[in-house]
């Protein structure tokens, strides 16, 4: 259900609206100074819009309709288009640190386990059993050194664990 704001008979509606960009910064805030007010009768009636200049600041002013600059379609695209590249430059330097923080976290077991299965994987492929490629070192070759490598990690490991428990 999307919410929704009912506005009284008698005010007019508002011009702006929450979150809509403009030349002085953000719309964050919208409030109404009804006819006969003590508000409207030193302000002034009609809609104040309360605005965050800048999105690292807490300084917010405050802005009757008369006052807000609109951008251009032009000048809300550009801003636009500069904020999302901004973005897109966080998220490809937080993809970086996440696949290193990976790469540190994967056992060498673990990779040997994932090798071992993707070497079955090309072994059986029909695009390499094609080729007749005839390497000095065969995949077999290979499977049986990731065996060896694999047996070797278990028994440090096992050896590691025997020697925690009996400190």
């Amino acid at each position: 259900m999307q919410p929704t704001i009912s506005i009284p008979k008698g005010w007019d509606y508002p011009k702006f609206t929450l979150g809509q960009r403009i030349k002085q910064g953000l719309i964050i805030g919208i409030q109404y100074y009804p006819t006969d007010t003590l508000l409207a009768h030193e302000y002034g009636t009609g809609w104040r819009y309360t605005v965050m200049s800048d999105k690292n600041s807490e300084e917010v002013r405050s802005y009757f309709d008369d006052q807000i600059q609109q951008f251009s379609v032009a000048e809300l695209q550009a801003q636009l288009q500069a904020e999302l590249e901004e973005h897109q430059q966080q998220i490809t330097a937080l993809q970086e640190q996440l696949g290193g923080l990976t790469d540190v976290y994967i056992s060498l077991i673990e990779l040997v386990k994932a090798s071992q299965y993707l070497i079955s994987k090309i072994a059986k492929h029909p695009d390499f059993l094609a080729l007749r490629y005839h390497p000095d070192l065969s995949i077999g070759d290979a499977q049986t050194a990731l065996s060896y490598l694999k047996d070797e990690l278990e028994t440090n490991q096992q050896s590691a664990n025997t020697a925690k428990t009996c400190d």
